[in-house]
């Protein structure tokens, strides 16, 4: 609500969407949302007041057309459909988002009682908050509003995979009481990856966790629903990469370390429950497993290309940190867009995205702007 109003307003959204599905019939329960939601409103209208009372407002700022032609060269986050997201980069997020979606609502209506989980209020969260991400994307696509384009609702769909890892977690101990090792380690196991930056891997995961679960489950209330929808992903998936490729050889990579870690989660089930250790120590060792496991895949899922030359940079940086004046400027290779003040703590004449897009993205400033142009056309 204060460091980041947006996504404050997202977090309202969630909660507004939630409350007023369960209690819109009572007039007192929607008083204490209103009051709340008032109240919220004023301490972030003062926070930002407060935040932004020093800063100088420019009087003129750079021309729509200027600004959108700019970010589309450099910001992949304001533009998800120019980027690919649906088409050639299918991977990053589109086909991650869907997938994990569906493992979410197969363990809501499957394995959750409605007494325990209000699940109306999830679908309002869900569906409002999947309607604002839809909004944003016709925005970033068709609007000519830089004001509109920087609100980037379509990043909304953030909180939802937040809240679903949450939701996600009583299933595992569900299914771990049920000496369901297989299963259980498979869902476990998938949470994990989705530390992975770009779950290549996700749409072949889950149609192996929904058939697993198919085969051994017999209790299953939607069972053609969920043979329908995994058909209906498996369909999706090969006509993705038939039209768009897939990168054969990160996918390998991927799928060694998640059947690694998925035997490593298992064979552990099986252990501690065989020997019958305490139930909070063996808690405690499957988060550490969770957090582990997210780490290295996230770690690992980082490639580094041209080490060699990054590694040169590193050094150049720590060699001017420790041989220049605190006061020295550098000119840089302007094609090296980040790092160079993260280690040499020195200031530096820019790069061709400080010039061009960053210094003077956010606040729309003409002034920095032109000053971009000017050292661009210096160098």
């Amino acid at each position: 609500l204060t460091s980041h109003p947006l996504k404050g307003a997202v977090g309202l959204c969630f909660i507004t969407f939630y409350h007023f599905s369960i209690y819109y019939k009572d007039i007192k329960q929607l008083k204490k949302l209103f009051i709340f939601l008032l109240s919220s409103a004023f301490f972030s209208s003062i926070w930002i007041i407060y935040a932004f009372q020093n800063k100088v407002v420019s009087e003129s700022i750079v021309d729509h057309d200027v600004w959108i032609n700019f970010s589309k060269l450099f910001n992949f986050h304001y533009f998800p459909v120019l980027s690919g997201i649906f088409t050639t980069a299918y991977y990053k997020v589109f086909l991650k988002f869907l997938v994990f979606l569906l493992i979410l609502y197969f363990f809501i209506y499957e394995k959750y009682n409605e007494k325990v989980l209000k699940i109306r209020g999830i679908n309002a969260v869900y569906f409002g908050i999947f309607i604002i991400t839809i909004f944003g994307v016709l925005i970033s696509h068709f609007s000519n509003s830089p004001f509109m384009i920087k609100l980037a609702f379509q990043r909304s769909n953030e909180i939802l995979t937040s809240f679903g890892i949450i939701l996600l977690t009583p299933i595992f101990f569900n299914e771990i009481k049920k000496q369901n090792f297989l299963i259980s380690s498979m869902l476990i196991t998938s949470i994990i990856c989705f530390a992975f930056r770009y779950a290549y891997w996700s749409p072949i995961y889950f149609i192996t966790l929904i058939s697993a679960y198919l085969i051994f489950d017999h209790t299953l209330k939607l069972k053609k629903l969920w043979i329908f929808l995994t058909s209906l992903l498996t369909v999706l998936y090969i006509i993705l990469v038939y039209f768009y490729g897939l990168p054969f050889d990160q996918y390998i990579q991927q799928v060694i370390y998640i059947f690694s870690i998925l035997g490593i989660i298992s064979f552990t089930m099986f252990i501690f429950t065989k020997l019958k250790f305490n139930r909070n120590y063996f808690t405690v060792f499957l988060i550490f497993i969770c957090i582990a496991g997210s780490a290295f895949l996230f770690y690992t899922s980082k490639k580094v290309s041209n080490p060699e030359i990054k590694r040169n940079f590193l050094n150049a940086q720590l060699w001017a940190k420790n041989n220049t004046e605190p006061t020295s400027l550098f000119m840089i290779d302007p094609t090296i867009y980040y790092g160079w003040r993260d280690f040499s703590k020195r200031s530096s004449f820019g790069n061709l995205r400080e010039w061009l897009h960053t210094s003077w993205l956010y606040d729309s400033s003409k002034k920095n702007y032109l000053e971009g142009l000017k050292r661009f056309n210096e160098f």
